[in-house]
């Protein structure tokens, strides 16, 4: 609830997500990223700058088949839907944007993914998404 430490977090943010190349257990640093959205409130969410970062390296492990370095588990797989559903709760418009952008770019692979992260993220009956 800290204003500071909050600030703090956020800021380590693109470190933790520079975590993904080591050799690291996915499942771990998704769910502290998880951890760390969850803590955030409605009244101070994370930042906008991190959403699109969150969720160029998130989708990235849900939609690329072929050169995939992550062992995508259920339990990671699970944790990043959850992740989207609270990036989509805070930041609607953004993560649409990304999502689309994501669309238009992305080769048959990604956009399969795209659609089913969109799908799962509309089916939660998300505010904004609609």
């Amino acid at each position: 609830p800290r204003k500071d430490l909050q600030n703090q977090i956020y800021g380590d943010i693109p470190l933790l997500l520079a975590q993904y190349g080591e050799n690291i257990e996915a499942f771990y640093i998704t769910k502290v990223l998880g951890q760390i959205l969850q803590a955030s409130s409605s009244k101070n969410p994370i930042p906008e700058v991190h959403v699109e970062a969150i969720s160029h390296t998130l989708s990235y492990q849900v939609t690329s088949k072929a050169q995939r370095p992550y062992r995508l588990c259920r339990e990671n797989h699970a944790e990043i839907h959850h992740i989207f559903l609270q990036l989509a709760r805070s930041h609607p418009s953004e993560l649409l944007g990304i999502f689309h952008r994501k669309l238009e770019m992305g080769g048959g692979d990604t956009r399969v993914g795209i659609l089913a992260l969109m799908s799962d993220v509309i089916s939660a009956e998300v505010p904004g998404m609609a």
